[in-house]
């Protein structure tokens, strides 16, 4: 094979992956980020507080 072929296929393969990572990052940013025990109690609580105040992604993007 030729090497400018090789090169052509490689920079190819390349450009094909680093486009499948930051589609990934972009589809899911908190990918293996976890909320801290903090965060969790706050949020639980506010929801305790007033619980018709919090709104579904759902329910948000359809009143978009």
């Amino acid at each position: 094979m030729n090497t400018l072929v090789q090169q052509k296929q490689l920079q190819s393969l390349v450009r094909r992956t680093i486009i499948e990572s930051v589609q990934e990052i972009f589809a899911d940013p908190d990918l293996g980020l976890r909320l801290s025990s903090q965060t969790i109690k706050q949020l639980k609580k506010a929801q305790k507080v007033n619980p018709k105040k919090l709104t579904s992604l759902m329910a948000f993007d359809k009143k978009r």
